[in-house]
């Protein structure tokens, strides 16, 4: 935001004043990334889809990605659209440590300015179908903003199986970001459902029962320029 004070003097020597608040809005970015299902899920439950970016903005921002929606087209002709939480990423020179919310419509990721190199963006447990099992095309489109310019970063998603239900996304646990200081087991991706994870199995984008968020896909880009 830039402020511009203005002074108006008239003949006889008096004086007003007023202050002008320009705000500086950055551009939304659609993006999409697709890829495919090529395995099934041996034991029914869920398909976790997640998200992250990798930034690292060094200022204090806000990220966004709304209207997002997870679409498969499957080889039985059917095309399926599950919707997917709004979310919002903070970088907040106070914070020290990685922490991830949802607060029953949206998730909310805090992190310190310097990023890391995966920061949960969002994510949504969708019940397994059989028909999902090799579904040519699956692709996840969301509408990008950041309320600062200049800020650069990119994203993938992923999807992994698991034999619990994954409906209730207020008591999975997400871990916010990879590398410490993000909590839980240093290894874990970030967007892993740590209470989840002992029901995690092969399915979905593959990978084994290991593999908690699921494969990455493709990497999208998202440049936040002024408007």
């Amino acid at each position: 935001m830039i402020s511009r004070e203005w002074i108006a003097v008239d003949a006889c020597g008096n004086t007003n004043t007023c202050t002008q608040l320009i705000t500086i809005v950055s551009q939304c970015v659609t993006s999409q990334i697709c890829g495919s299902f090529n395995a099934q899920n041996p034991g029914g439950g869920y398909v976790w889809c997640n998200a992250h970016i990798s930034c690292n903005p060094g200022r204090k921002c806000t990220i966004y990605c709304q209207n997002a929606a997870v679409t498969l087209t499957c080889n039985n002709g059917k095309t399926y659209t599950y919707p997917v939480p709004n979310c919002q990423v903070d970088f907040n020179p106070s914070c020290s440590s990685g922490s991830c919310s949802f607060n029953g419509s949206s998730w909310t990721t805090t992190l310190p300015c310097a990023g890391d190199d995966e920061i949960f963006l969002s994510g949504c447990g969708i019940p397994w179908q059989p028909e999902f099992a090799n579904c040519h095309s699956v692709c996840w489109t969301g509408s990008f903003c950041c309320d600062t310019a200049g800020i650069n970063c990119n994203w993938r998603w992923g999807a992994a199986c698991y034999s619990c239900s994954l409906s209730n996304c207020e008591t999975i646990s997400v871990k916010p970001c990879h590398n410490t200081p993000c909590g839980y087991p240093g290894g874990d991706h970030a967007g892993t459902p740590e209470n989840c994870k002992p029901y995690c199995q092969g399915g979905a984008c593959g990978g084994g029962g290991g593999n908690y968020t699921g494969p990455w896909s493709g990497i999208g880009s998202c440049s936040f320029n002024c408007q």
